[in-house]
């Protein structure tokens, strides 16, 4: 035998192993994973069948929806793609779609007891009917790990008011304060020896009942009336016409007013002001006659007190 053809036939051979030995390796450790189905989405329009999934591989398998075997249209490790016969499109329902993988030695392994082989998804095609009972609960999942540390929440809402505190120590004695006004000026002081005799004087503050300010007089204020027209009967001291103090109210008089003349150039017809040249025109009504009321008020206008005579 030629030496270069044995050494290259020995090549080939330990290539195929290799090869056969990897493609062994993949599918063992195809064969390790869990094969699931997480959605299964139909397009009746396109007449096919969506699953989406991990670990379906990428050797073909088989697709049964309530146990008939579907066409593949494609198949990738996490989706595959089938169709769907008018049969199925022209009932309505919901089916169960089952992916079985391919044995490694042929045929499928629907009988995959471990289930790592197979996987199956409820799907609804065409209208859907009534929502049926609700299921009971799953069972609780392991408990997932610790999440990252939230961010800081908002400031909360201020508490309540606490307990008011002792009260502290007495604080230093303020700074002395700004010097006061000049105070009034005070009675004069009697002369040694003298007395008092006769009537306190008093100097007039005003020009009502004919005196002039700053006159002398034994009077310690003037008292007077003094009246008001007003509109309405109001007796009420408010904006009274004293020029001290309003003592009190004093009487109320009706003063009764006749209809008021028309403007210049107006003439009166029938109880009307119009203007007439050859017709009366632009009449208006007359002024009409009212009532006022001449309201007086008691008032006083008090004096300096300037005090008495001495002996």
């Amino acid at each position: 035998m030629n030496p270069m053809k044995t050494s290259r036939f020995q090549m080939s051979v330990l290539v195929l192993l290799l090869v056969a030995g990897n493609a062994a390796s993949a599918h063992a450790g195809d064969a390790a994973k869990q094969l699931a189905v997480v959605s299964a989405t139909p397009d009746v329009v396109n007449e096919n069948l969506t699953l989406q999934g991990v670990n379906f591989g990428v050797t073909p398998g088989a697709v049964t929806l309530d146990g008939l075997p579907l066409a593949l249209i494609s198949w990738a490790d996490t989706q595959i793609v089938v169709s769907l016969s008018p049969d199925i499109l022209a009932a309505p329902g919901s089916y169960l779609a089952t992916v079985v993988l391919p044995r490694p030695g042929g045929g499928h392994e629907s009988d995959d007891a471990s289930g790592k082989r197979n996987g199956s998804f409820i799907v609804t095609i065409g209208a859907v009917g009534l929502q049926g009972e609700k299921g009971d609960p799953g069972v609780d999942g392991e408990k997932g790990e610790k999440g990252d540390k939230g961010e800081t929440g908002d400031i909360g809402a201020t508490g309540p008011q606490g307990d008011k505190g002792e009260n502290g120590s007495n604080g230093a004695p303020g700074a002395p304060g700004g010097k006061g006004d000049k105070g009034d000026k005070g009675d004069p002081g009697l002369v040694p020896g003298a007395t008092m005799v006769g009537s306190t004087i008093f100097a007039a503050t005003t020009t009502a009942c004919g005196y002039v300010p700053g006159q002398l007089t034994t009077n310690d204020a003037c008292v007077l009336d003094a009246c008001q027209d007003r509109p309405t009967d109001d007796r009420s001291t408010t904006n009274a016409p004293c020029q001290g103090e309003t003592i009190s109210f004093v009487s109320s008089n009706a003063v009764e007013h006749p209809p008021g003349n028309c403007p210049a150039g107006y003439s009166l017809v029938n109880g009307q002001c119009c203007i007439c040249a050859f017709q009366c025109s632009a009449c208006q009504p007359r002024p009409p006659a009212f009532t006022s009321y001449n309201v007086c008020f008691n008032c006083r206008t008090s004096f300096t007190e300037l005090g008495k005579l001495v002996k």
